[in-house]
């Protein structure tokens, strides 16, 4: 199927950006940052950081017909915008996002291919828009389409992203906050810190102590449930995750990757390497305590913290489970 048409400055589409002031790369190069987009956005350039301030700087925006959404942030900062969103304009059209990685980690962006330098990223995004690259070869390549998730738990707000994770993986997360945000590290220093904090946690504890382990219900597109203790589970719409790793290799059509790893799981420390690449060869298998499946919907019933690109929050079972979906493609600008 072709790439939908990447759009222009054509009468009508109206580009706003949507910056987080205390992005880990914003940081550094705010007055950069601001002199540019404002010059993009003009008087649709808007600074917002909490939740509720990204939702209401996006209400703003989108009553102004916003065709270009550009965010200046890091993969929480995406995580507020698709979450606004989907609270405000849960069947209506969106506007095209532009992702610019300006956060401590920006997994989301590197994945859909903005990665790089946060200022060659906005320089670029600018000189799409000013018409010195819309006529060039390839140019109808620069919209990417990708699934988002759905988090749905109990009377909660519907939370939105592209990675959700539970287990040692939110250990890793917590980690981060506590320790590494607000530190001038690189994207691949503050994952590789957070990977090792979590290898660390399970070689001292041991994948088989009692205090390892997440009891979790799961019931992947309607199937009956399974109980699991598991070390980790993860669910995400990303071909690729922190330090390039795929940690999921189910065949199925759905958009949602999710894998999940049991406690006890034979042979865990021998096949890291293969979780990490996605190659389960004989040893990945629901028998030895793996199972990956690309699925339409996923339900997860669960005591403890889970992420949601990068951003904590706590499940209780006695809420209901946390239905996983992918309800809307995003249209993704990276030229």
């Amino acid at each position: 199927m072709p790439n939908p048409k990447a759009p222009t400055r054509s009468e009508g589409h109206r580009i706003a950006v949507l910056c987080n002031p205390r992005g880990g790369r914003v940081l550094r190069e705010l007055d950069a940052v601001r002199e540019i987009g404002r010059e993009l956005g003009g008087e649709l350039y808007r600074e917002a950081a909490e939740p509720t301030e990204i939702a209401e700087a996006l209400g703003e925006l989108t009553e102004m017909g916003v065709g270009t959404l550009c965010i200046v942030g890091g993969d929480g900062t995406v995580h507020g915008a698709l979450t606004a969103l989907h609270a405000a304009k849960p069947e209506e059209p969106w506007p095209v996002i532009a992702p610019v990685p300006g956060g401590s980690t920006n997994m989301t962006a590197q994945d859909l291919g903005a990665g790089g330098s946060l200022m060659e990223r906005l320089l670029a995004i600018r000189a799409f828009y000013d018409g010195e690259r819309q006529q060039e070869p390839g140019a109808e390549r620069a919209l990417v389409s990708r699934p988002m998730l759905c988090v749905e738990h109990g009377k909660n707000e519907a939370l939105c992203g592209m990675f959700f994770g539970a287990g040692t993986v939110a250990d890793g997360v917590r980690f981060f906050d506590q320790r590494l945000r607000g530190l001038q590290l690189s994207d691949r220093n503050t994952s590789g810190l957070s990977i090792a904090r979590v290898l660390l946690s399970l070689a001292v504890r041991g994948t088989r102590g009692e205090s390892v382990g997440c009891s979790v219900t799961s019931a992947v597109d309607g199937h009956t449930p399974t109980d699991h203790l598991c070390i980790f589970f993860l669910a995400t719409t990303l071909h690729r995750l922190i330090l390039g790793t795929r940690p999921y290799w189910g065949e199925e059509d759905g958009p949602v990757h999710f894998t999940l790893v049991e406690k006890g799981a034979r042979a865990f420390w021998r096949s890291l390497p293969r979780i990490a690449r996605g190659r389960p060869g004989a040893r990945l298998t629901p028998e030895r305590g793996y199972l990956s499946q690309n699925a339409n919907a996923v339900e997860l019933a669960f005591d403890g913290p889970f992420v949601v690109d990068g951003e904590v929050y706590h499940a209780r079972a006695a809420d209901g489970p946390c239905r996983i979906t992918a309800p809307r493609t995003v249209q993704w600008l990276v030229p």
